[in-house]
């Protein structure tokens, strides 16, 4: 059932032998999905000293975690021995750990956190599925291992919104067991951690499904992003206009349209300012986009987002608005300028129509391409001061911009 990939994994599981050794996890899951796997996790029932000899490296030496690495070819291959866990203190390094042959591979299987996580090869290609996982992987669902795995590992209910991400519906009872993790078992997880799993939803194909999941998740969005709980009752403008209803679904379906991780986050972002506009103006939300470029700098800085990716969510935030109206051209060319040096010429020019539909990028587009003919080829004369030369060039590139 390996497929092209099959001598290489024998390979690797004949490394530990005499020792029963198993290819686990999302290994597993993407072999059944014809994908190629990046990494390998093994199970390896040995002692820890035979894993050593072999070449182990201990992942976390202070802690005794039985975990080892091991490159193999082209592969980063992960060796863990059989263990069993208990919880001890909040968070996803609250656990105490306990190794020892009288631990089975099901016992291991049990504490993983989805079943389509839960399933292993052995040397001869047969397949452990203790829970089921082919069954939920073929339909397409998200179902969680035992009632425990959100509360021992509150990292479990954001990577289960980066598997909706993936185009896997969570399965009700799942969901229900995600919203009753409190939110000190959340607070105990570095924020990296939550920023990884966004920033890799945001390039699955549907990073949406990341956002409604969370959303469905209050106190994970009271604990990372709280302005999600705000757009859910915050209406997202007229209704003649925006019949989603609220901000939040506005902000979902922007981010559904957008195809770049720049666009999709800018998306996202795009409408922050409207949780700040004045209750008394509601639907409407004047000078939304002003208002909203410091909040999306304070929420890049909280959740700790690239400064490229924040620039260029921070620009789209303040500009969306103005660069589909009818600016002035010298204003125009002002902005595309800005634009292309910030990076965010794709970002823009996705968001725009995903958020406000038929709007013409034509003028948009036009500006942007002339701000980036470099000045020496604008056949424009150079002498004189640098105030003199810029009035020049812009005059020029106003020119070129009203050229039908």
């Amino acid at each position: 059932m390996w497929g092209k990939e099959e001598k290489v994994f024998r390979e690797i599981l004949q490394i530990f032998s005499p020792y029963p050794a198993w290819v686990v996890g999302g290994a597993i899951r993407d072999i059944l999905q014809g994908h190629v796997p990046k990494d390998i996790d093994l199970v390896v029932q040995a002692p820890p000293d035979q894993l050593i000899k072999r070449g182990g490296v201990p992942v976390d030496p202070r802690t005794g975690i039985p975990v080892f690495k091991f490159q193999f070819k082209d592969f980063s291959v992960e060796v863990a021995l059989p263990r069993r866990e208990r919880k001890i203190g909040p968070g996803y390094k609250g656990f105490a750990f306990e190794t020892g042959p009288d631990i089975s591979l099901l016992e291991d299987l049990s504490r993983r956190d989805f079943t389509i996580n839960a399933m292993a090869i052995d040397s001869h290609g047969n397949i452990v599925d203790p829970f089921g996982g082919q069954k939920d992987l073929q339909e397409g669902i998200l179902r969680v291992v035992n009632p425990e795995a959100f509360k021992d590992d509150p990292l479990r209910v954001i990577r289960a919104a980066r598997f909706a991400a993936k185009g896997f519906r969570v399965d009700g009872e799942t969901l229900a067991l995600m919203q009753e993790v409190p939110a000190e078992e959340f607070r105990a997880l570095p924020i990296e951690r939550f920023t990884g799993e966004l920033l890799k939803a945001l390039r699955e194909p549907h990073p949406e499904a990341f956002i409604e999941t969370l959303g469905m998740v209050p106190e994970a969005c009271r604990v990372f992003f709280p302005e999600l709980i705000k757009a859910q009752e915050v209406p997202a403008g007229p209704q003649e206009h925006h019949p989603e209803g609220s901000l939040f679904n506005h902000i979902v379906q922007v981010v559904a349209k957008c195809t770049t991780i720049e666009g999709r986050f800018a998306a996202l972002m795009h409408d922050m300012g409207k949780i700040l506009t004045p209750r008394e103006q509601w639907p409407h939300h004047y000078g939304h986009d002003s208002l909203g470029a410091p909040l999306v700098r304070e929420i890049c800085q909280r959740v700790k987002i690239p400064a490229r990716l924040r620039d260029i969510a921070v620009l789209v935030c303040e500009e969306h608005m103005r660069a589909t109206s009818p600016l002035r051209p010298g204003k125009l060319i002002d902005l595309a300028a800005r634009v292309v040096r910030t990076g965010a010429e794709q970002a823009l020019v996705e968001v725009c129509p995903a958020d406000k539909p038929g709007v013409s990028l034509e003028r948009l587009k036009r500006a942007l391409e002339v701000v980036k003919i470099p000045g020496r080829n604008l056949g424009v004369s150079l002498n004189g001061t640098p105030e003199a030369i810029r009035q020049r060039i812009l005059q020029r590139r106003i020119a070129l911009l009203e050229q039908r």
